[in-house]
């Protein structure tokens, strides 16, 4: 014996909540993603540049901020000194020999020329960190 049923068929409705949901969690998943990048805890206005370079695997952070009177300087966003980065860098060649100085904007530009200096005297790999062209805040 055969059963019959009264109930129309709506199976194209069924496929639907999964693929809602799929959906929408890939969306959440790059809303959240974007401004969950890691950035420094040390606020710098770079300048802006139109160029870009391949980004380095591992890098050295080296930030120059400019502060009232004084600039401040922080490897790997622990302060330092000036005359202490030398050993520092040293310290740290063999784990990265990359670096990326991330200079404010209105830090004095000789002494973003020391720290480079700095870098390339103990045989780092260096890049300038800036932000594109009509970005606004830090990259």
């Amino acid at each position: 014996m055969k059963l019959e049923t009264n109930l129309r068929s709506h199976g194209g409705l069924l496929f639907l909540g999964p693929v809602v949901n799929t959906v929408l969690l890939v969306l959440f998943f790059f809303v959240l993603s974007s401004s969950l990048v890691v950035r420094s805890g040390v606020s710098v206005n770079l300048p802006e540049s139109g160029a870009s370079l391949q980004p380095f695997a591992d890098p050295l952070l080296i930030h120059v901020a400019a502060g009232t009177g004084v600039a401040r300087l922080y490897l790997d966003d622990q302060p330092v000194q000036l005359s202490e980065l030398p050993e520092l860098l040293l310290l740290h060649r063999e784990r990265h020999g990359q670096a990326i100085i991330q200079a404010d904007v209105l830090a004095p530009y000789g002494l973003v020329m020391q720290v480079s200096n700095l870098a390339l005297e103990q045989g780092y790999a260096l890049a300038f960190a800036t932000r594109g062209t009509g970005a606004a805040g830090n990259p």
